[in-house]
């Protein structure tokens, strides 16, 4: 009787906050709001391996300016959902860790560049190939036309393919690519 008791509130961990959020705001809006068991397609142990490689990547980068990474696994045969990482740290206010990076909507800019150089390459082009990254203006009319910079908003001038590749240069690929 004697002993002192030491309340401590009950805390569940929240796994896969992004996934779970999605789910249950599609669960929700089809079922007028009404609670019921959910099945997933979810691998808890592939989401906290994910979820560990998320934050492991950014550490890797995070001297390059990153802030925060999102991954998402799917089964191509099926379409099932197996991770789903929207953010390296869902409670984190200093990178928006509730912002879902899976869905926020974004230019899809340097994750196409791959399979446009691979469209070049098949019709033979190669990586030693030197492209022009200089400024160039593209369209007709001066109300339509685009002049691309480059991330750092500077030019290589003669650069090869492989290079501005590596680099994630936008103006060698659209000169290429004709605009």
């Amino acid at each position: 009787l004697a002993e002192p008791i030491h309340v401590r509130a009950l805390t569940r961990p929240f796994l896969a906050p992004h996934f779970v959020e999605v789910v249950r705001g599609d669960t929700a809006s089809a079922q007028g709001g009404a609670q019921q068991a959910i099945v997933t397609t979810l691998d808890l142990d592939l989401q906290r391996d994910a979820e560990g490689l998320v934050r492991t990547h950014l550490a890797a980068i995070v001297d390059r300016g990153a802030r925060n990474a999102a991954a998402i696994v799917i089964d191509n045969a099926t379409g099932d959902v197996l991770a789903y990482v929207g953010s390296a740290d869902f409670a984190s206010d200093q990178i928006d860790g509730q912002v879902d990076m899976i869905q926020a909507l974004r230019q899809p800019g340097s994750a196409l560049k791959p399979f446009f150089y691979e469209l070049a390459f098949e019709r033979g082009h190669d990586g030693a190939e030197m492209l022009a990254d200089v400024p160039t203006t593209f369209g007709g009319a001066a109300q339509h036309t685009y002049t691309p910079l480059n991330f750092g908003g500077t030019f290589e001038g003669a650069i090869s393919a492989r290079e501005a590749l590596a680099g994630s240069l936008n103006v060698p690929l659209r000169a290429r690519a004709g605009g």
